[in-house]
């Protein structure tokens, strides 16, 4: 199976929620994110966001900024490696040649895993 990448709408704010929930209770045990505020955040403009869905269905997110275009920041959540390492790669084909910090929340070994056999320490 293969993940498609997209854009991110407002229309995406519930799935997003809901994904984000799984990941958060999957890898810190609680889930602090509301529709409300994934919703605030599709409107910030400085925030560049990818979904990955599988036969039409939401399995990973990625949200990613920088401040001056050498140095961004890589915010990935899935519980799945496939998606992970198709973010991953969106990130850093956006950056260029930038250098990205990639965000692990809690025990999330699926995402460690693909920072590290990706080069990053």
């Amino acid at each position: 199976m293969s993940v498609e990448l997209r854009t991110a709408t407002a229309d995406d704010a519930p799935a997003i929620t809901a994904l984000l929930e799984r990941h958060n209770l999957a890898t810190a045990g609680e889930n602090a994110v509301g529709e409300p505020e994934v919703r605030y955040w599709l409107t910030i403009p400085t925030l560049w966001f990818q979904l990955a869905e599988r036969d039409g269905r939401l399995v990973g997110y990625l949200d990613f900024f920088t401040e001056d275009d050498v140095h961004f920041v890589a915010d990935v959540r899935t519980l799945e490696r496939e998606p992970a390492d198709a973010l991953i790669g969106a990130a850093e084909a956006r950056a260029a040649r930038g250098r990205i910090h990639g965000v692990v929340h809690g025990d999330d070994d699926v995402k460690r895993t693909a920072y590290e056999d990706g080069g990053y320490t």
